[in-house]
């Protein structure tokens, strides 16, 4: 069905300097495009100035414009205006009758993945931009276009909600006719110990000399929430005895040793790790891991403290089956299977958001703090509390809402959802995930790394499920060597490749946080030092005294 649209969508984009280390780029023209015209711009005070006289009124999308665009606007926003902000990205903000919004915050994924041109970025250096006029309008031209043509359809199929995530829980409780489960800051902090992300380890660092394979689960989280999971918000805390049935929908509080089958942290901040050190250690797990703990033995009992039971469950059957029928029934690269992918990911992270982390900021002139607090706080009443400075947005003052009672951020209109839901899902692959951890050690290979929904070995694979369906497992890549320096800092040579083959990649690399070439992350493997000089600024709208670049030494980690 399709969704009523207020505002009428339009896109922008800018080319600017190429990226170059020490030099922070500068746009040099803006294009806009309605569906029914397309104009450019030399300036983006031109393009507003054209806003302001245009007949309708407009959502605008740019893509991750919220950390780079939007940067070059940020001298014409209005003060004493709401803008929105989300880990560091500027997601929403208003000018005059028109809004602005970043793509990004409902389509996490590059522009390239549904149509892109490519161009030749020397020719955008301003000695030469010249000469490359034509070609240069064309391509931003494209960039406009192809944005405007997936956020229309994304619009007229989800509706206009800011965020992916509330896209998809709106799109789930439409389908099924289910209200979403709202809690509050309580429920919340009660059981969010239960909620851990994926489980990420190197169980080998340093050069790997031995062929081995890679291996991931057909959509890991889909496949999880097939099943079972609390939905209700009443929770019965209770003591059973040690020896009742697992019951997988609850979450443990258990006292023992664990021989590396579950999540723990020392403190909230501590890094995720999962302790196979023969200490004892109070573990917060779900019911899927306490029973795969002791399904493989790696689990020893010493005091059962408590389960939390729901009694009330849910699945997600007929939204995951929709979506993946979609997925496969659709061609890569099209609106319908870039949404499919996305949706089935990203349902169940709505459930455990945290809504203290968004916001409510505001903006106002250097200098006008106090009497926009005060200003703020007789608009508003005394509910909403006044505003407090909390940093910079470019030339601006931040301002954030405090509650006039605790003293605590205001956060938005979010709302608190289950928690325990999200816990449970997660909570279920990482279980799914030891499982299999466990067979292929079962089966003599050595496992080498894993990383949320994937595992590398030097089996066979013949411990694996190998297939297409949802759970199953595929085979990523087969590997001659490579090397491990770190989490999500790897390096692995295809053993099917040859020299000069263009439809294979030599090496299947990841170097979270920096870009880095195979060969630099086998020196850090190998124990070396390797510097990372990023070419390109770093753009967080809450990075004080604006854009920066990022120097690190990468070192191999544990």
């Amino acid at each position: 069905m399709a969704k009523k649209i207020t505002l009428k969508t339009a896109t922008l984009d800018c080319e600017t300097d190429p990226f170059l280390r020490g030099r922070l780029p500068e746009p040099f023209i803006w294009g806009f495009y309605d569906g029914d015209t397309y104009r450019h711009f030399p300036t983006i005070g031109e393009l507003l100035a054209w806003l302001e006289t245009a007949d309708d009124d407009y959502c605008i999308y740019a893509h991750n414009g919220g950390k780079f665009d939007y940067h070059f606007m940020l001298e014409h926003l209005e003060p004493f205006s709401d803008v929105l902000l989300i880990n560091g990205r500027l997601a929403k903000f208003c000018i005059g009758r028109h809004e602005f919004r970043d793509s990004y915050c409902i389509l996490p994924i590059a522009l390239r993945e549904y149509r892109k041109d490519d161009i030749d970025y020397r020719k955008l250096e301003r000695k030469v931009r010249d000469q490359h006029m034509p070609e240069i309008r064309a391509y931003l031209k494209t960039d406009c276009v192809a944005l405007y043509e997936i956020i229309s359809e994304f619009k007229r199929v989800y509706g206009d909600g800011l965020t992916l995530a509330t896209s998809a829980l709106s799109y789930w409780s439409e389908m099924t006719t289910l209200a979403p489960p709202v809690t509050g800051p309580a429920f919340y902090s009660s059981m969010k110990k239960y909620y851990y992300g994926g489980r990420v380890q190197c169980f080998h660092r340093g050069p790997v000399d031995v062929p081995c394979r890679m291996l991931d689960i057909n959509s890991a989280y889909p496949f999880a929430m097939l099943l079972d999971h609390p939905f209700s918000t009443k929770p019965r805390i209770h003591v059973p005895e040690k020896d009742a049935p697992v019951i997988p929908q609850s979450f443990y509080t258990i006292e023992g040793v664990s021989a590396g089958a579950f999540p723990w942290r020392e403190t909230e901040k501590s890094a995720l790790a999962f302790p196979e050190d023969r200490t004892p250690r109070t573990y917060h797990v779900t019911g899927w891991e306490l029973q795969a703990a002791l399904d493989t033995q790696t689990f020893q009992y010493d005091t059962l403290v408590q389960r939390v039971d729901f009694g009330v469950d849910v699945d997600f059957c007929d939204y995951i089956n929709h979506f993946y029928t979609m997925k496969k029934e659709s061609k890569k690269g099209t609106p319908e299977y870039i949404f499919a992918k996305l949706f089935m990911n990203s349902l169940y992270g709505k459930f455990g958001a945290n809504p203290e982390k968004y916001l409510s900021y505001g903006i106002v002139p250097a200098g006008y703090e106090e009497p926009a607090a005060e200003m703020r706080k007789l608009k508003l009443g005394k509910n909403f509390g006044p505003w407090s400075a909390s940093g910079n947005l470019g030339p601006w003052s931040l301002m954030v809402g405090k509650d006039p009672e605790t003293g605590e951020h205001n956060p938005t209109r979010s709302k608190y959802y289950n928690v325990a839901t999200a816990a449970s899902i997660t909570g279920c692959v990482r279980a799914y995930l030891w499982r299999q951890i466990h067979a292929a050690r079962e089966n003599g290979d050595a496992v080498l790394y894993c990383d949320t929904d994937s595992i590398v070995t030097t089996g066979d694979g013949s411990a694996f499920k190998i297939g297409k369906e949802l759970g199953e497992w595929g085979i990523d890549g087969i590997f001659d060597r490579g090397g491990i320096a770190g989490k999500k800092m790897y390096a692995f040579h295809n053993a099917e490749y040859k020299k000069g083959d263009d439809k294979a990649t030599e090496w299947k690399c990841a170097s979270k946080g920096v870009r880095l070439e195979a060969e630099a992350i086998l020196a850090v493997a190998n124990g070396a030092e390797v510097s990372f000089l990023n070419p390109v600024a770093s753009y967080s709208m809450l990075a004080k005294n604006g854009p920066k670049f990022i120097d690190r030494t990468i070192r191999r980690t544990g």
